[in-house]
């Protein structure tokens, strides 16, 4: 099918548009004047310029688009240091992805969108969050992001429209910003250097990337063989807690690393992380048929051998 990929740059983005390519898709990439296509990109995939200020220059850059699918990756947050700015929280991860989905439906087109596990309220208990938990309400990042997701649950009912809100949990693998934990943490294991770590002790529910791209196209795949209106919502995620202290120790024992170099304790927890971020995957294998089958050594061994 002919799929439209907005934050086709980043790290989820890349692995969607090579895995969207390699099973015979055809990709336009729906950029900013700004976005630079990686080199692997050049001669492969379509590009279209989008403007994210209103709903018109979306529509314009649907015509003639003719695309089956749009899937949605663009954000503000993602990073840790960058979610202080609640205009363009509301602009991006609110007031843009409601835009999308009337110009994709106008143009015939499902919506897929990423959310993320942040829009959940902290658990009082560790209990598998279902999509019905309570949501993120005190911090920017996810509750801007869960005000989407409901936004565009909403715009679809009203529209009759055929969306699939997908929350995706701990997302790693090749390309990861290199100042998040994973990526930095390895890089300092290879050159010998000691890794400064929060005690680690905090739960979560590790998603390797190509299977997170892979939800998304099944997802896509699903509203199109419905034909008929849909707004779905479903987490993708495995349902198996690992403590970031363990995915970490898991990490240096395949790459044969000292572990001396694990510091942990060497520096807090971040102040917005919370202890328990594990879900319930059941709602996507039933509307989907996605599953999550690689385990946190295979994929630690997959993100390995892509860079080395």
């Amino acid at each position: 099918m002919h799929i439209a990929i907005t934050g086709s740059t980043g790290f989820i983005g890349r692995r969607l548009v090579q895995a969207a390519l390699q099973r015979g898709d055809s990709v336009t990439c729906l950029v900013r004047t700004e976005t630079t296509l990686p080199a692997a990109f050049i001669g492969k995939v379509e590009t279209r310029t989008i403007d994210m200020e209103g709903p018109s220059g979306l529509h314009r850059a649907f015509d003639k688009l003719g695309c089956h699918a749009v899937i949605n990756l663009a954000a503000y947050g993602l990073r840790h240091d960058d979610r202080n700015d609640q205009a363009k929280a509301q602009k991006v991860n609110v007031d843009f992805p409601v835009n999308l989905l009337r110009a994709a439906h106008a143009s015939g087109a499902v919506l897929v969108h990423a959310g993320t596990s942040a829009e959940y309220a902290q658990c009082q208990s560790e209990h598998l969050h279902h999509e019905d938990d309570p949501l993120e309400t005190g911090k920017l990042y996810g509750q801007s992001k869960a005000q989407g997701s409901l936004a565009l649950l909403e715009e679809a009912v009203k529209r009759d429209a055929r969306l699939a809100v997908l929350r995706l949990f701990n997302i790693y693998g090749p390309g990861e910003f290199e100042t998040r934990l994973i990526p930095s943490t390895l890089a300092a294991l290879k050159q010998g250097k000691r890794a400064a770590l929060s005690p680690g002790k905090q739960l979560r529910d590790w998603v390797y990337v190509d299977e997170a791209a892979g939800a998304m196209l099944m997802a896509a795949d699903s509203l199109l063989s419905q034909n008929k209106p849909a707004a779905h919502l479903a987490n993708i995620c495995s349902g198996n807690p690992l403590s970031v202290a363990d995915f970490i120790k898991e990490a240096a024992r395949i790459m044969q690393a000292d572990p001396s170099l694990l510091g942990f304790g060497d520096r807090p927890l971040n102040p917005d992380e919370y202890h328990w971020t594990v879900g319930n995957p059941t709602r996507a294998e039933q509307l989907f048929g996605w599953k999550a089958k690689l385990s946190p050594s295979d994929g630690i061994a997959a993100t390995l051998a892509c860079s080395s």
